[in-house]
């Protein structure tokens, strides 16, 4: 090193230079862009980069052969892993060894080699949650019908959500935990009935079995089906949103078992089993088993289509779907009589009516009529009201329908019968929105009554008003 001396003090100088990049890590990155570019076309060349998704690139014009035999490009290789220390370039070294190591028993190759899955089941689960667009991960503010009141607060939890999950308790210390796993079902795909405007809601498990019969001797024998815990998880599914399909209005429901098959059968069969069909005072529906045809699901997979709703018919059957049995008007007002042991004290407290007043009675036409009956019920109390003179009940001897003869009463009675049975075969076909909007109830109660002579005065608009508030509270205590 010189020293320049300057007014008798020493300098000591630094030699700078310009920078260079070595020649060392020219050979390995023109290498590396080499490696990527020939596994690129190795992959192009086996159509593999679109099955999985890849990019493939294309760095370099330059051949293997060009840096050298093998043993001196592995040579070089491995002099820059001994001088570098960057985790990740000490990776893409390695990988690069590990390339050029390997490449000669490519060549060689005399067998080959499959990739897939042993869980293909997983597969048939996706591909039925896609075709039959699954709203499970759907937000209920998302999903068709208007949220009702017990779910309001809950509109941005998802469908999945509202579950029960089961909460684990300590004897002592008030100690609990309630995140612990719950039922979660394939998929649930909702859709609209053809042109009625109702829903269904359609609970799918996919099951990636064969089922099939076996005929043994003079018996048939079930093969290939799914277990017994499947099968009791598939009712449990249906019991889980019960409370929601009932509360939102979803007219119909689907339970089925989504099976693969070559050509297909949307109505194969179905299990059951008694004493989860029917669990206390709940009526769970069979499970359906569907048959789909496994290369047209696939088709529609990878094509991205959802089956629309025009289409569901075609491959569930529509014998697989139920109505919803607390949705179905006579069913429903048949469990609302068997509620109610003696129906005239129930009307008697409905309405306010004193005991001594004898028994609310209602005309021949109604005998079979129930739901006809309990508007009946809520209309006589408010005719009372408007005549004055009309009291429709009967004496403790009278066997007909009036006690009180008040000239016109019999044809009172009568065309009150009349306007209940108009009434309930309207209101049996609406769905909850339209039963809950009073604007539209207070004119069908208006178009029913105003054609009948003898008590078309109640179609005038103090008293129905009366008695709209009347029978929305009737809807609202029975219908909803």
């Amino acid at each position: 090193m010189f020293i320049y001396i300057s007014n008798n003090r020493p300098y000591y100088t630094e030699l700078q230079t310009k920078k260079r990049i070595s020649d060392e890590y020219n050979f390995i990155k023109r290498l590396h862009a080499c490696i990527l570019t020939e596994f690129s076309k190795e992959l192009e060349e086996s159509d593999l980069p679109e099955l999985f998704n890849l990019v493939t690139v294309e760095l370099s014009d330059e051949q293997l052969e060009d840096f050298g035999d093998d043993d001196y490009i592995l040579y070089r290789i491995q002099n820059e892993i001994n001088v570098q220390y960057n985790t990740r370039k000490q990776l893409v070294l390695k990988a690069m060894y590990a390339y050029m190591t390997q490449k000669a028993s490519f060549n060689n190759i005399d067998s080959f080699s499959m990739y897939g899955t042993n869980s293909f089941n997983l597969v048939w689960e996706e591909v039925c949650a896609q075709n039959f667009g699954n709203v499970l991960n759907a937000k209920l503010s998302e999903l068709p019908l208007e949220l009702c009141d017990a779910y309001r607060e809950n509109a941005d939890n998802e469908l999945k959500e509202i579950i029960d999950r089961p909460v684990w308790y300590k004897t002592s210390g008030d100690i609990s935990d309630n995140k612990s796993d719950t039922l979660r079902p394939d998929l649930i795909s909702i859709y609209k009935c053809d042109d009625s405007g109702e829903f269904c809601f359609g609970i799918y498990d996919a099951k990636y079995y064969n089922v099939d019969f076996s005929k043994n001797a003079s018996e048939y024998r079930v093969i290939g089906q799914p277990g017994i815990g499947d099968v009791t998880k598939q009712y449990l599914y249906q019991l889980a949103y019960d409370d929601f399909i009932t509360k939102q209005g979803y007219k119909y429901v689907q339970n089925v078992f989504l099976c693969p098959d070559e050509a297909g059968d949307n109505e194969y069969g179905w299990v059951q089993m008694n004493m989860l069909h029917q669990i206390g005072g709940k009526k769970l529906n069979n499970v359906a088993v569907v048959k789909l045809c496994a290369p047209e699901m696939y088709s529609l997979y990878l094509s991205n289509h959802t089956i629309d709703e025009n289409e569901m018919t075609k491959y569930i059957s529509v014998s697989s779907r139920q109505e919803v049995h607390s949705q179905n008007f006579a069913k429903r007002m048949i469990e609302y009589l068997v509620k109610i042991t003696d129906t005239s004290n129930w009307a008697e407290k409905k309405f306010a009516m004193k005991s001594d007043t004898g028994k609310l009675i209602y005309p021949q036409q109604l005998k079979r009529e129930l739901g006809a009956r309990i508007i009946y019920y809520t209309i006589c109390p408010v005719a009372s009201n408007v005549f004055y003179r009309f009291s429709p009940y009967e004496k403790e001897d009278y066997e007909n329908m009036v006690a009180e003869d008040t000239g016109n009463s019999y044809k009172l009675c009568n065309q009150l019968a009349d306007a209940s049975i108009e009434i309930e075969k309207i209101i049996k076909n609406l769905s909850e929105q339209k039963l809950k909007d009073e604007k539209a109830m207070k004119s069908l109660l208006k178009e029913c009554i105003e054609n009948k002579a003898d008590i078309k005065s109640m179609a005038k608009e103090r008293y129905l008003d009366m008695l709209t508030d009347k029978i929305m509270e009737l809807i609202k205590d029975v219908y909803l």
